[in-house]
């Protein structure tokens, strides 16, 4: 299930939520975002932070890959 997104809002993705919309591992996911085919938003700081991915560019990937 995607998550709501309120009118002139972006929705944002945690790894896990990102895996599974792709049907990929979270491994995959971060190898996605270690070779820059995903953008890392960091929320939190650098170390202790979350990552987080924009559900349209994990959307746009999707349409990529088909």
């Amino acid at each position: 299930m995607m998550p709501a997104k309120a009118k002139g809002q972006e929705v944002y993705l945690t790894v896990r939520e990102a895996a599974n919309i792709l049907r990929l591992s979270e491994i995959s996911v971060r190898r996605f975002l270690t070779k820059k085919k995903l953008k890392r938003y960091k929320v939190g700081g650098k170390v202790t932070g979350r990552t987080l991915l924009l559900q349209s560019e994990v959307i746009a990937l999707i349409k990529v890959q088909n």
